[in-house]
């Protein structure tokens, strides 16, 4: 047995141990949202639906935010179910497409919504986990759009981190699905304590109780603090990880996951640890090579050089190792096996071992707080401080640690307001997509009424609405206060509006005597330098005479003023204190009406937006690139492509400018519109003269549409990434993954993505072709089928090496 396999198959003997209510709802078939602390809780929870549906002779559906998550996910039910019950369904991997239980990510799973919908109709459970990443932006619209168009008889259980806004998201889910109960599973089955590092030692910021250390070091934030000034106190060197991995030694809190944001702070992290590092004994040691020798054995023979193999397993060796998203899919695999072994005594990792992947640990270190995003340094969210803390703690641990370690960004105070923190509420970033709408389009007749319909079940418009609620009661309070705050006055015949009248005369006469005193002063200073108190003047006695002439005047308006003031009858009311109190209270509410009111009316058109106007938007794009025609080739190839650019690419392929391009030419530029990352340190590929008209092109496409006025527009004219090109077309010629590294500063992981979503991009496009490739048009027909052959020359020269499908990760064979 692997020792992947060996990590898994407690599974398939040891039913998960689950609250009495959860387990009764689930087999009731209850729609449930249930938010959980640990992420080996909410595993439980899907396993035990999985159970459920099987049991009652229905499938279950896994959708799973990320391909690397879906993959682990359908290695670890393969290994407790059997290999042949589980399927996956992935952009990338498709096998086994009919068992009981398909793993799935929302995006395949929404494909086949609209391609296959009798496929779900017999189950038990659609499975989202992980619901809370609804509002990562990479997870565009698959998230919402299923929830809204799965028949409502198919329950929904909704696997999520705890959130500040669970119960709206219930009440959501309750408004477009029907009935569904919130439960909060928060109790960790692993106690959890949160400690700081600082000169070398582990001081206490959070019990396992919860309550927060009454005593913290003033250490911490200096940087932020002092604003590069010399004052207040100086930073001190953050701890050398080597430093750090001793400390948790002698503490006893090995192994554990080391979390820094940036992929190059990993690898320089853990070089800085290797030495500090101890093999183990010769049994770790052999056990250590069998998993590697395993692992690169999947790898084909050239890509086994890659200098980021040799860097991870001779830090294997020392019992270290790293885990980021460029690192290649293999190598993540084996770093997640050992892991599971245990036998690695520190993996250095960023935020992608916590959201694309299911493995834990005893203990967590939090190496760094903060995330530098474009230069700009923040601290970490409640929500992803939260987000690390659960992958600490392993069922069965007594005990499990959260290890902050000093930050010259992050005071001690701030990091443990983070640990006791409550997530805050997310928002939906929902964002429409033409081929939804197309699709839409396709099944109902009346376009307009189902687009705006879809767009005012979405999360974002009852988010929206519920802001405009929540604000209108807000207004609705102060006019409350403001009526509330009136007295009764005990002279008859006097207004309550006498009152601001009085004090209208009383600030009046102040400020009146105000500018008396002011003229009087100035006239005796002008008689002091007459005088000659003050040497080198030509004060006249001219000016002095219409200073104090100007002085009386202004003293007689003044006592007018006064005397005006204490004629009306507030002034001798005896009420008169408490009743301007009541008045000064009145007028702070009224100072903020306005600025609420303002609110109410900026929310509610931007509810009417996302509703009418937004639909129109829409429609009104696809009326004009579909040349006004619902079943036209162009509307076809916008309903048959899942991609952010899937206007440009529809409208690119109807104008011929992919048309008569060589095949690697062909998947170079769909390349292009598949890597979203950060601009690469140095690219020395150069772009042909062809490849560069095409580009030039596809940009002025995208430029045109995201200029039209529609409301849409912009969202829908995704162009291509400016500084990705070169390596698609040298992987198509037969280059090795290591020359393609040494030509471009990016991760072999990246790379391999990129490869992976191009391939996925030119299979779209020639299904999307194919129904085309039939029409009544010739030269349309004619040109659909030089293109789709084209397409299958692409992408049977990229679908090689790494990027083939490997049949050790469809079958959880590691």
């Amino acid at each position: 047995m692997t020792t992947a396999q060996e990590s898994t198959s407690s599974l398939a003997t040891q039913p998960p141990a689950l609250p009495a209510a959860i387990r009764h709802d689930l087999d009731r078939g209850q729609a449930l949202l249930v938010t959980t602390l640990q992420a080996g809780t909410a595993a439980g929870i899907a396993e035990y639906a999985i159970r459920r549906a099987r049991r009652s002779g229905q499938r279950a559906f896994y959708a799973s935010p990320n391909e690397a998550l879906a993959l682990r996910r359908y290695r670890q039910w393969q290994a407790a179910l059997g290999p042949d019950d589980v399927g996956l369904l992935t952009k990338s991997a498709r096998h086994q497409p009919e068992p009981p239980l398909v793993v799935a990510t929302p995006a395949t799973l929404r494909s086949v919504l609209f391609t296959a919908p009798d496929r779900l109709q017999d189950a038990g459970y659609v499975i989202f986990d992980d619901i809370d990443l609804l509002s990562d932006p990479e997870q565009e619209t698959a998230w919402e759009e299923l929830i809204i168009q799965l028949p409502s008889a198919l329950p929904l259980l909704c696997l999520s981190a705890p959130v500040g806004n669970a119960a709206e998201l219930a009440t959501w889910l309750t408004r477009v699905r029907g009935p569904t109960r919130l439960r909060r599973h928060e109790a960790r089955a692993v106690p959890l304590e949160h400690l700081y590092l600082w000169d070398n030692r582990l001081h206490p910021l959070v019990g396992t109780d919860g309550a927060a250390a009454a005593e913290v070091l003033p250490v911490g934030g200096e940087s932020r603090r002092s604003n590069g000034r010399s004052s207040g106190a100086q930073p001190a060197d953050m701890p050398n990880a080597a430093d750090v991995l001793r400390v948790l030694r002698r503490a006893e809190l090995l192994p554990a996951l080391y979390y820094v944001s940036g992929q190059r702070s990993c690898e320089q992290r853990a070089a800085e640890c290797a030495p500090a590092a101890r093999r183990g004994s010769r049994s770790l040691q052999r056990k250590r090579r069998s998993v590697v020798t395993s692992y690169l054995h999947t790898l084909p023979a050239d890509d086994r050089d890659l200098p980021q193999v040799g860097r991870l397993t001779a830090l294997i060796e020392q019992g270290v190792a790293v885990y980021h998203a460029g690192l290649l899919p293999a190598l993540q695999r084996l770093v997640e096996a050992l892991l599971d072994a245990d036998l690695l005594d520190m993996v250095f990792a960023t935020a992608t071992l916590a959201n694309e992947s299911t493995v834990t640990a005893r203990f967590v270190v939090v190496g760094e707080p903060t995330v530098l995003n474009r230069g700009t340094r923040r601290s970490l969210s409640a929500a992803e401080y939260a987000r690390l803390a659960r992958t600490a703690g392993r069922p069965g641990d007594a005990l499990a640690s959260v290890v902050n370690v000093y930050s010259p960004w992050v005071s001690a105070h701030e990091v443990q307001a983070l640990a006791t923190a409550t997530p805050g509420p997310f928002r939906s970033l929902f964002q429409p997509r033409l081929q939804s709408a197309v699709m839409l389009t396709n099944h109902n007749g009346t376009a307009k009424e189902q687009v705006r319909r879809l767009l005012q079940a979405t999360l974002r418009h009852h988010q929206t609405n519920n802001a405009v609620r929540h604000a209108t009661a807000a207004v609705d309070s102060l006019r409350r206060s403001a009526a509330a705050h009136t007295f009764d006055c005990p002279l008859p015949g006097v207004e309550a509006t006498t009152l601001d009248e009085y004090r209208q005369l009383r600030l009046n006469a102040g400020r009146l005597r105000r500018v008396a005193s002011q003229q009087a002063f100035r006239a005796l200073r002008l008689r002091g330098v007459m005088a000659g108190s003050t040497n080198g003047t030509n004060t006249t006695a001219a000016e002095v005479a219409a200073a104090e002439r100007a002085a009386r005047e202004s003293e007689a308006v003044a006592k007018q003023a006064a005397l005006e003031s204490h004629a009306s009858p507030c002034h001798s009311c005896t009420s008169r204190r408490e009743h301007e109190q009541v008045w000064r209270r009145r007028a702070a509410v009224e100072k903020d009406l306005p600025a609420a009111l303002a609110e109410v009316e900026h929310l509610e058109a931007e509810a009417t937006a996302q509703g009418e106007a937004l639909a129109a938007g829409i429609l009104a794009t696809l009326h004009r690139y579909g040349r006004n025609n619902g079943s036209s080739p162009q509307t076809a190839l916008l309903g048959r492509i899942d991609h952010p650019a899937e206007l440009v690419l529809a409208e690119a392929t109807w104008q011929g400018i992919l048309d008569d391009l060589p095949a690697s030419d062909l998947m170079e530029t769909l390349s292009w519109f598949c890597n979203d990352r950060d601009v690469p340190g140095y690219n020395r590929y150069f772009v042909s003269a062809r490849l560069l008209a095409t580009r030039e092109r596809l940009q002025a496409l995208a430029t045109e549409i995201a200029g039209h006025a529609d409301q849409a527009g912009a969202a829908l004219a995704r162009g291509p990434n400016p500084m990705f090109y070169g390596p698609v077309q040298d992987w198509g010629r037969g280059a090795s993954l290591g020359s393609i590294l040494e030509r471009m500063d990016i991760a072999a992981g990246d790379l391999v993505l990129t490869l992976h979503r191009t391939l996925d991009l030119a299979q779209q496009l020639h299904q999307a072709l194919a129904g085309a490739a039939g029409d009544d048009d010739d030269e349309w027909s004619e040109r659909a089928q030089r293109l789709r052959h084209t397409l299958a020359q692409g992408t049977t020269l990229v679908r090689r090496g790494l990027v083939a499908p490997s049949t050790a990760d469809l079958a959880g064979v590691t």
